[in-house]
C-alpha cells in the first residue's frame, strides 16, 4: 500500500498548523516592535505568510517560505530591539 496513514497525515497537518500559527504570532510581534520601519518589511512578511499558507504543502516551496520568513523575522526582531536600546 502506497501513501500515508491517517495518523501520520493528521500529525503532519497539526504540525503545519502549529507552525503557521507561531509564524503569524511572531510576525505580528516583530511588525509591532519595528513600527513599520523599514517600509518593505510589513508587505514582505504578509506576502511570505500568505505564500506559506497557500503553497506550504509543496515540499520544497513550503520549507523555503518558512526558512525565509523565519530568518527575516529573527533578524528584524533583533535589529528593532537593538535600535530601541540606543
Amino acid at each position: 500500500m502506497v501513501g500515508l496513514s491517517v495518523g501520520v497525515f493528521l500529525a503532519i497537518l497539526l504540525v503545519s498548523l502549529v507552525l503557521w500559527i507561531f509564524l503569524i504570532w511572531f510576525s505580528i510581534h516583530v511588525m509591532r516592535k519595528c513600527h513599520g520601519q523599514p517600509g518593505w518589511l510589513n508587505p514582505t512578511v504578509i506576502t511570505l505568510l500568505v505564500l506559506y499558507f497557500l503553497m506550504g504543502w509543496i515540499p520544497g516551496l513550503g520549507f523555503l517560505f518558512f526558512i525565509a520568513l523565519l530568518i527575516i523575522l529573527i533578524v528584524f526582531n533583533n535589529k528593532c530591539v537593538s535600535s530601541k536600546k540606543k
